[in-house]
C-alpha cells in the first residue's frame, strides 16, 4: 500500500474486556468490517479463548492518508471493493 502512495494508520481503538486471557492462551479473533467510508474503515472484533469464553469486544478505526503529505485521502476503489465484500 505504501508503494501505491497511501497508508492506513489506526486512529481510534475501543475495547471492552469481559474475561481475562492468560499467557499462552490460544485466542480466536473474529473480525468484520463494521463501517466503510471513503476515507475511513471501522473494524469490529470478538475475541474468545479456546474454550469459548468471550474475552473481549473491540473496534478499531483506520484512516486513509497520503503517504507523502499525511493528509486524509479517499482510499483506492479496489481496496473499498475488497472490504465491501467482507461486510455482513
Amino acid at each position: 500500500m505504501e508503494d501505491e502512495g497511501f497508508i492506513l494508520p489506526v486512529v481510534e481503538v475501543n475495547i471492552r474486556y469481559r474475561s481475562p486471557a492468560y499467557y499462552d492462551d490460544l485466542l480466536k479473533i473474529e473480525t468484520r468490517v463494521k463501517e466503510l467510508g471513503r476515507v475511513k474503515v471501522e473494524f469490529a472484533y470478538e475475541i474468545y479463548r479456546e474454550d469459548g469464553t468471550h474475552v473481549a469486544t473491540a473496534t478499531t478505526v483506520l484512516g486513509c492518508l497520503s503517504r507523502a503529505t499525511r493528509k486524509p485521502i479517499a482510499s483506492p476503489q479496489d481496496i473499498r471493493d475488497a472490504l465491501q465484500k467482507t461486510m455482513v
